[in-house]
């Protein structure tokens, strides 16, 4: 994607040094505000051991409801829906519950689906055991019906279900899954020249990793008129003329980083910093993993933590720490004193962020299992790109470059060249220039630019078009993975 920069020669290199500070970071453009991860509540049971008081939600003495986890929220019929996992004393139980609420910054008030008795009921899908580690992992909701994804066969399987009446009973729609596609979490958006569709065209995109905290994350997506049929279009990790290819077949999804940990995990597109934001926990980096990307196949910034249970006040505040190696809290469940805690399953509040251009709150749950229980978090990310605006930027010539990312070469398209030359620059993270080009256009109107990658190293370059009488330098971002 075109990401151009209108700026005197001048300016570059101010803009350059902080660009390499994120870059060599490995955070691209976007970075954690350090120490603004927040836990807002305890949001399941009544007494938050932590604080020493009573929860906003009183699960139990509302619903008998004690302890749970997960946590996953999706948008249906103007609420959104939070659909929790498996209870601590009878693993075969999953809550749903639902609010109106739209400012988590002071907590969320959650009502459940209830049994005729006021107690929570139990998500339930005829054929399917639910039985522990089997649980419901993303909801989304089309034409007014409410679908559920759910992992069974002990974390082995994943399925779609659906419900006609608002969750309160389910029935099986298919298998999805048994490989890549096990851990769902998805964004409905809307087509664009990226798929095969229509513009405009009702779509989800889905994110999946396959075996439980052993595997990577890989891409789909399906049409909102297909979801009932199984058929799915997975990122090949191909492209042609810089629009991926999608395959129906599973075993053609690549995965979009090489990082085999991934547990439960969250997406989300953030329209204050416009980026997809991926959520995930990790034992490497050990914490709540973020990943950033202007694009859902990519490419994605490296890794960085938003929690550290040991730095960002987790241990020995809400997160227990084993009375065999420090007693510093007491939040631990009965009889559970030598046992850690862990954070994981970090799932956003994708609708309810808060920000601006330049930084973004975003609102997640999380589970801490030692207590047994579900909190509401908080993380500041802040923009780091400094964009210079100028006449440039409403693009005159009509710049386009394509594959990118590139891999053996890419291609620059000037859809308007109303000079017959420019002077080409490649820029490497560091500001040195690798390549240096005259270009003389021998058209007028289109033109294309050819440039050989293929002895590039991946990483992160800058294109740099110098038109003569030009008021400034468009400078463009090119990723390469080799």
């Amino acid at each position: 994607m075109l990401n151009a920069i209108g700026m005197k020669n001048g300016t570059f290199l101010a803009i350059l040094i902080c660009v390499m500070e994120f870059s060599l970071l490995g955070q691209n453009d976007i970075t954690y505000v350090t120490g603004s991860t927040v836990k807002i509540e305890q949001i399941i049971g009544d007494w938050d051991n932590q604080r020493d008081q009573p929860t906003q939600n009183q699960t139990k003495s509302r619903f008998n409801l004690t302890n749970t986890d997960l946590g996953v929220p999706f948008e249906h019929k103007g609420k959104t829906y939070v659909a929790f996992g498996d209870i601590l004393d009878d693993f075969a139980r999953d809550p749903l519950a639902f609010t109106t609420d739209s400012t988590p910054e002071n907590g969320i008030s959650l009502d459940f689906i209830t049994n005729p008795d006021g107690n929570y009921r139990v998500i339930e899908i005829p054929g399917v055991s639910m039985h522990g580690f089997e649980v419901p992992m993303e909801g989304v909701s089309w034409n007014d019906i409410m679908y559920l994804y759910c992992i069974t066969d002990h974390m082995g399987k994943s399925l779609l279900a659906k419900s006609n009446d608002d969750g309160y009973t389910f029935t099986r729609i298919y298998d999805l899954s048994v490989s890549k596609f096990i851990n769902i979490n998805l964004v409905k958006t809307l087509s664009d020249g990226n798929y095969p569709e229509p513009p405009g065209t009702e779509i989800q995109v889905m994110f999946g990793s396959g075996k439980y905290r052993e595997s990577n994350v890989c891409l789909a997506y399906q049409r909102a008129d297909e979801i009932e049929q199984r058929k799915v279009h997975f990122f090949t990790g191909h492209y042609n003329e810089g629009i991926p290819v999608w395959s129906e077949n599973e075993a053609d999804a690549v995965e979009l980083f090489d990082q085999p940990c991934i547990g439960e995990l969250s997406i989300s597109y953030n329209e204050f910093i416009k980026k997809w934001i991926l959520l995930y926990n990790c034992g490497t980096p050990r914490g709540i993993n973020c990943r950033v990307a202007d694009q859902p196949w990519g490419p994605w910034s490296n890794p960085f933590l938003i929690f550290d249970p040991r730095a960002d006040n987790g241990y020995c505040y809400f997160i227990h720490s084993s009375w065999e190696v420090e007693k510093c809290d007491s939040v631990h469940d009965a009889g559970r004193e030598n046992e850690w805690g862990g954070e994981y399953g970090p799932y956003q509040f994708d609708q309810l962020a808060t920000g601006n251009s330049s930084e973004t709150t975003i609102y997640y749950t999380l589970s801490t299992w030692n207590p047994y229980t579900v909190v509401l978090m908080k993380s500041t990310l802040k923009n780091l790109h400094i964009g210079i605006h100028s006449s440039k930027l409403s693009d005159p010539y009509g710049l386009t470059i394509f594959p990118n990312p590139a891999k053996e070469s890419t291609n620059i398209r000037i859809e308007n060249s109303n000079f017959k030359e420019c002077q080409l620059h490649v820029r490497n993270a560091l500001g040195q220039i690798v390549y240096a080009r005259q270009i003389i256009f021998p058209n007028e109107g289109r033109n294309d630019i050819f440039l050989d990658t293929n002895d590039y190293k991946s990483g992160l370059y800058f294109i740099e078009l110098d038109f003569p009488e030009s008021p400034g330098v468009i400078i463009m971002k090119l990723f390469v993975m080799q």
